[in-house]
């Protein structure tokens, strides 16, 4: 498979498992020392994301779209970047809107295939950016 597709492939198995809370499919898409950095800094790998998962009751549905996606193809490592905007969609027909610009790393494992070894989202709160200190 083009490796461009591969790791957009990759990614929305993984949004597919995570909206599903899937966390089985997750860990095989992920190795167990993932790193994932949060949108407020905070880093877990596979296992505590998915205990996370797991842990959430308030589980909304939701509806995704990756947009802007593009790829940096090496060897053996990655870079996969895109905007992720997710609409979840609460009781009483309110609707959360959150969007987030996302780099994920991967590595070739010894049979060729890639894994995210590292995943970084970031919340768009402003449509410009400034360095004004507030």
């Amino acid at each position: 498979m083009d490796p461009d597709k591969a790791l957009k492939q990759i990614v929305l198995d993984f949004f597919r498992a995570f909206d599903e809370k899937n966390t089985d499919k997750i860990s095989k898409l992920c190795l167990h020392q993932t790193e994932i950095v949060h949108h407020n800094g905070v880093v877990t790998d596979t296992e505590e994301m998915n205990e996370i998962i797991n842990d959430t009751k308030n589980w909304y549905p939701r509806e995704r779209k990756i947009s802007e996606f593009k790829t940096l193809i090496g060897n053996p490592y990655s870079i996969a970047y895109f905007k992720n905007e997710v609409i979840f969609k609460l009781p009483k027909n309110k609707t959360v809107e959150e969007k987030y610009r996302e780099t994920w790393i991967f590595e070739k494992d010894f049979s060729g295939n890639l894994k995210p070894i590292r995943i970084h989202y970031s919340t768009i709160t402003q449509k410009k950016h400034s360095e004004e200190v507030k």
